[in-house]
């Protein structure tokens, strides 16, 4: 029997697009709280795994970015605090509105940030 590898997955993206929702989906159950309500239901960055066909997947549910408390600097550091105390992530899922004609300017902003200050949290460099 081979050994199985745990997979370690980022969701990140604005309130109410849907990060909780595709967490619970890849997970194959209801572990993160969603709502309809515009205020964004996530508060602080956690991470679960899930459970028989999914045992080995780890989903890091995080706050939406660009809501209406403004704490995306608070949220950014802490989900980069999560991650150091996680180590091994494979894989950021950057959830958006479809119907945005490009790419927002936080979203480039994230990536260029992860890009420059995290290899060594996400890729275990140093």
């Amino acid at each position: 029997m081979s050994k199985s590898i745990d997979a370690k997955l980022l969701l990140v993206g604005e309130t109410g697009n849907g990060k909780s929702s595709l967490g619970n989906f890849i997970l194959n159950r209801k572990v993160f709280s969603v709502s309809d309500n515009p205020q964004s239901e996530t508060k602080i960055t956690r991470g679960e795994y899930g459970i028989d066909d999914t045992k080995d997947i780890f989903v890091i549910d995080t706050p939406g970015l660009q809501d209406a408390e403004g704490t995306d600097k608070e949220h950014l550091v802490q989900m980069v605090d999560f991650i150091k105390n996680n180590p091994g992530l494979q894989a950021i899922f950057i959830i958006f509105n479809f119907h945005q004609p490009r790419l927002p300017l936080y979203i480039q902003t994230l990536i260029n940030y992860y890009v420059m200050y995290s290899q060594e949290l996400i890729f275990g460099l140093m």
